[in-house]
């Protein structure tokens, strides 16, 4: 099972086609999640897409959309 597999699904791009999560983050994923923020702006340069914008959410944080508004917002840039 790879990326490309689940790309077309719709509910994937709830938060815009170039925006990704990396849930659980903490200190010890740190180096996974910077070669794999690298290997998706690689794709997305190959692919002529815009940049990849990669969420890592600590534990404690959560993703807010709000469609009416055409706003998101990470909780953790909240406090």
């Amino acid at each position: 099972e790879t990326y490309q597999d689940w790309k077309s699904i719709p509910g994937l791009s709830l938060a815009g086609e170039s925006v990704s999560f990396f849930p659980h983050m903490s200190d010890e994923w740190n180096d996974l999640s910077k070669q794999k923020i690298k290997e998706l702006n690689e794709d997305n340069e190959q692919s002529s897409s815009s940049k990849a914008i990669v969420y890592c959410l600590e534990e404690n944080d959560a993703f807010c959309i709000d469609q009416s508004h055409n706003d998101a917002f990470l909780t953790s840039e909240m406090a």
